[in-house]
């Protein structure tokens, strides 16, 4: 039976994925488009407001609440930020009647529910940086960010902030009803019903920061009042300056906490003061390319991975120069953030494009040394078999970088990629109610390769990626080829390969198929595929203990429905000749959806 939201978004013409929140006049849906050549699929969030005509609310009271959605929508599109959320379209439902349904299509921000969570210091004051700049940004074109707090605050899954609660944004100048819905984020002129001013996103941001430092919130929230009743004594820290009880944060910061959060607005410094003292504007963070020849003991810091069954660490395989080295600062243009990953021949880090500020994925290759080249080789022909494609499934590559006159002849590569904000299936306990949608999304974008007669030869778990909100994503570009490829080496998991694979024989399509349906048994079990156990590779076996019974698959996973159950047990045929193709697959999970 239909979802009551399926019919809500469905009469802005969208197709209803999950509800993400309901407020008191209004319901935020995550919700997908219609498959048209423009919009192919893609996500957002859609807050749809109440229509007045069916509410038992006063129709003036309704009257403001759509006035603060085109408020809301103003600066949306005035305010140009990447931590802030992007608004696309304001929306009215004409067949409400007279008293139109209204709905804000945004960006939708792929991360879990707003929380406080505790990250190392340096990562901290990373986040209060992008957060200074932002709500500066807000102050160049004329308005306010008076609903910032910490549940404001969103973390994607490698840990990119982001900054919504524009709804509580206002205009210089303006007076904003009290919310005390988040006590210990209110300003004292808010609470005594003055206008709203820059001065006002100090004393806010010199709060949140407090509470993302100490984890408690300064006394000056006693500032507000009533407003704030629900703080206890024992929530709130002392009037010391951080930097004093806790080592490393910057005294320039510890000293702008301390005066911006006093009662007097005109008091309060401005927050381009701290920008300008510690050097934390945007335009500001450049600096010098890595050095690529630079030894780096150490390994790199680990990434907060928001893993279901364990935290992603580095793997140190210091088998390849690009392991042995961390970059610095900056490269090719971008800045250079966290460590993602290892390849065969690469590291992987989270980079920051200079001047948009979008964030990217780069697969970084020095091939300066002996028996080197092959990575980059690799990595050239991902570059030219890939760049092209286009799947809502797939990884998009976005450029490739060099140090040298050509990528052939280069010292240095780097394969700048999208971004997958996103925790391998290998890492996550996937649930039952996204075990269908996981396996559609994969075999689609497989099934994509092959009408351009490519074969991806290594899907698995590890290669596919699904982010908070269920979006799929299948990685592992690298090791694409185009059909009838005979490969030299394969970097394949016992489990999980075809056994035409390990005979040297040109690539086919059943490869993948072949994969496939051995990554939806591991997925769907958590077990391997007596089948794909069968196949030892370099004389490996699957251990004992974790292949699985030779039953039909919808017995031992009752998610699976025994039509493409059936399928995928001629999927993991031995003989290539008696499986089905990909797109017999895609259309078997089709019919499995209606």
């Amino acid at each position: 039976m239909p979802h009551p939201d399926d019919f809500l978004a469905a009469s802005f013409g969208f197709h209803w994925k999950a509800t993400l929140g309901v407020g008191s006049f209004s319901r935020i849906l995550h919700v997908e488009s219609p498959r048209t050549p423009r919009d192919a699929g893609k996500s957002f969030a859609l807050k749809v407001f109440l229509d007045p005509h069916k509410s038992e609310v006063d129709v003036k009271l309704m009257a403001k609440v759509v006035a603060r959605l085109q408020t809301e929508f103003e600066i949306g599109q005035a305010v140009a930020h990447p931590m802030l959320r992007r608004y696309h379209e304001i929306m009215a439902d004409v067949e409400a009647g007279n008293a139109p349904r209204h709905a804000l299509l945004m960006e939708l921000i792929d991360a879990p529910p707003p929380t406080r969570v505790p990250f190392p210091l340096p990562d901290t004051l990373e986040i209060l940086r992008h957060i200074a700049n932002a709500v500066a940004s807000m102050h160049t074109t004329g308005f306010v960010h008076t609903g910032l707090t910490a549940r404001a605050l969103y973390f994607t899954t490698v840990g990119r902030p982001r900054l919504a609660g524009l709804a509580d944004a206002s205009r210089i100048g303006e007076v904003k009803p009290l919310r005390v819905s988040v006590p210990g984020y209110v300003a004292p002129e808010t609470a005594a019903g003055k206008p709203a001013t820059p001065a006002t996103t100090s004393f806010l941001y010199a709060s949140l920061a407090y509470v993302l430092l100490l984890n408690r919130f300064p006394p000056a929230v006693r500032l507000a009042g009533q407003a704030s009743a629900q703080i206890t004594d024992r929530m709130i820290g002392t009037n010391e300056l951080i930097s004093d009880v806790m080592d490393g944060v910057p005294e320039a910061l510890a000293k702008f906490i301390r005066a911006a959060l006093v009662e007097n607005p005109e008091s309060r410094p401005d927050i381009t003061q701290l920008l300008d003292e510690l050097q934390w504007n945007d335009h500001e963070q450049v600096g010098d390319v890595h050095d690529s020849q630079q030894t780096v003991v150490t390994a790199p810091t680990a990434l907060l991975q928001r893993s279901s069954l364990y935290p992603r660490v580095p793997e140190q395989r210091r088998n390849a120069p690009a392991q042995e080295v961390v970059l610095r600062s900056h490269a090719f243009g971008y800045r250079v953030g966290r460590w993602l990953g290892d390849g065969a021949w690469s590291r992987i880090y989270l980079v920051h494009e200079l001047g948009s500020q979008r964030s990217f994925a780069l697969k970084h290759i020095i091939a300066n040394r002996e028996g080197s080249r092959r990575g980059a080789k690799s990595v050239i022909s991902e570059w030219n078999l890939c760049r092209k494609l286009s799947h809502p499934s797939l990884r998009q590559l976005r450029s490739l970088e060099f140090v040298g006159d050509s990528a052939e002849t280069a010292t240095v590569l780097g394969l700048v990629m999208e971004l997958l904000d996103a925790t391998p299936l290998e890492e996550k306990a996937l649930p039952a109610e996204r075990l269908l949608e996981s396996l559609r999304a994969v075999a689609s974008a497989t099934a994509y390769l092959h009408t351009k007669e490519l074969v991806h030869t290594n899907i698995k778990p590890r290669s596919i990626f699904m982010s908070e909100l269920g979006v799929v994503k299948l990685a592992g570009t690298g090791q694409i080829v185009p059909v009838g490829t005979t490969l030299e080496r394969t970097r394949i998991l016992p489990g999980f390969v075809a056994p035409e694979l390990l005979g040297k024989d040109p690539v086919a399509k059943s490869v993948d198929v072949f994969a496939f349906a051995a990554t939806a048994y591991n997925l769907a079990t958590g077990l391997i595929a007596p089948q794909a156990a069968a196949v030892q590779v370099a004389g490996h076996a699957v251990p004992q203990r974790f292949i699985g019974p030779d039953e039909p698959l919808d017995t031992l996973a009752p998610a699976i429905p025994a039509a493409f159950a059936r399928l995928l047990q001629r999927a993991l045929h031995r003989d290539p000749s008696r499986r089905p193709s990909m797109e017999e697959l895609v259309t078997a999970l089709g019919r499995e959806r209606e």
